[in-house]
C-alpha cells in the first residue's frame, strides 16, 4: 500500500514538473523572439517587427519611439 501511494505521489509531482518545464520552454521561445525582433528593429530590418507587433501586449510604438530618440 505504501509503495502504491509513493508511486502515485511521484507521478503527480513528475507531471507537475513536466508542465512547468513545458511552460518555461514556451516562455523562453517567446522571449527570444521578442529580443530578436527588437534587435532587428535596431538594425533596420522589418522581419522581426511583425512578430513584435502581433504579440499580445508588446508596446511596439514604445520601441519605435525609443529608437527615434536614441
Amino acid at each position: 500500500m505504501d509503495t502504491s501511494t509513493l508511486i502515485h505521489n511521484d507521478l503527480r509531482v513528475t507531471n507537475d514538473v513536466k508542465g512547468k518545464v513545458e511552460q518555461a520552454v514556451q516562455d523562453i521561445i517567446v522571449a527570444t523572439r521578442i529580443v530578436d525582433g527588437f534587435k532587428n528593429l535596431q538594425t533596420g530590418a522589418t522581419s522581426g517587427s511583425s512578430y513584435l507587433k502581433d504579440h499580445a501586449g508588446f508596446p511596439l510604438e514604445y520601441a519605435l519611439s525609443y529608437l527615434k530618440h536614441r
